[in-house]
């Protein structure tokens, strides 16, 4: 049970203030030039505000909740094409160099850039979120601080870390190659990772060592999910005529390459992770 000063009402009030404040500040950083580093961290904490907002939903109610979730998930969405078009750009400007025949690419992913730059702009104003964060704290600030609704609450938290891991676990692929499986199973871990973070305060039995072999575990997902996405891209880039295919073939070998490291990790988190799970299964080794 939370002690006094984390009882969940003041508690869930701390976290959402906090996590607001965080993505406040990651907005403030972009609104000069929305360099790489920048939108990567306004992501980040526009991940974490996310969890802690399914967290009020599942234990208080949907509603005031629902909707600030809503206005979070509007910026991750306006902000994610941002995201992925600067990586991929910059890995492929990283990989191809002045290769020729990948000057259409280059210009493809330019003009992508642009676009989800415009985008993104318009995603960081910042009334419309305000007013849902404060009408959430409106919610919370009613919430009962007894021992009744403490105890309710940290069962019903303990229920939700349970199927959010055993959801992380049920979505794992047979497979490395299976793109679409890893990518939900990616979700599912950042999810649980992300929650039980935040829950850690309220609930002892949070593991801070599994919570950081969690979070290794999802990146590693993450690296290789956008090897995939931009070995597709090259695939796509020679098929609609944007590049040749001797040019993309030494990006390609390169992305492989990385991606074959990745892989290999990523069974061995696998089976380290997945192993200490009873009824759990690890995936097999890709080809």
């Amino acid at each position: 049970m939370p002690t006094s000063r984390n009882s969940w009402g003041p508690g869930l009030r701390r976290l959402v203030r906090s996590a607001a404040r965080d993505c406040r500040a990651a907005a403030r950083q972009c609104r000069g030039q929305l360099a790489p580093r920048s939108v990567h961290w306004l992501r980040v904490a526009l991940r974490r505000f996310e969890a802690r907002l399914l967290i009020v939903e599942g234990l208080v109610g949907r509603g005031a909740a629902t909707r600030a979730r809503k206005a979070v998930r509007k910026r991750l969405a306006a902000f994610g094409g941002l995201r992925d078009a600067q990586v991929h750009g910059e890995r492929l400007a990283e990989l191809a160099g002045n290769r020729a025949g990948l000057g259409r690419l280059r210009a493809h992913w330019h003009r992508r850039e642009l676009r989800e730059r415009r985008r993104a702009a318009l995603a960081l104003r910042t009334r419309k979120f305000d007013r849902r964060v404060r009408q959430l704290l409106e919610v919370l600030r009613d919430l009962p601080a007894d021992a009744g609704t403490d105890r309710n609450l940290s069962l019903r938290a303990r229920r939700m870390l349970r199927r959010l891991r055993t959801r992380a676990l049920d979505r794992l692929p047979r497979a490395a190659r299976d793109m679409t499986r890893l990518h939900r199973a990616r979700i599912a871990f950042k999810r649980y990772h992300l929650a039980a973070e935040a829950l850690q305060p309220f609930l002892p039995e949070v593991d801070a060592a599994q919570l950081a072999a969690y979070k290794d575990y999802h990146r590693l997902m993450g690296e290789i999910h956008d090897l995939d996405l931009l070995l597709g891209q090259l695939d796509r880039a020679v098929a609609e005529g944007r590049a040749s295919a001797d040019a993309v073939r030494a990006p390609r070998a390169a992305l492989r390459r990385r991606r074959t490291a990745r892989v290999r990790r990523y069974l061995r988190l696998t089976r380290k992770i997945v192993g200490a799970v009873p009824g759990s299964r690890s995936p097999d080794r890709p080809a």
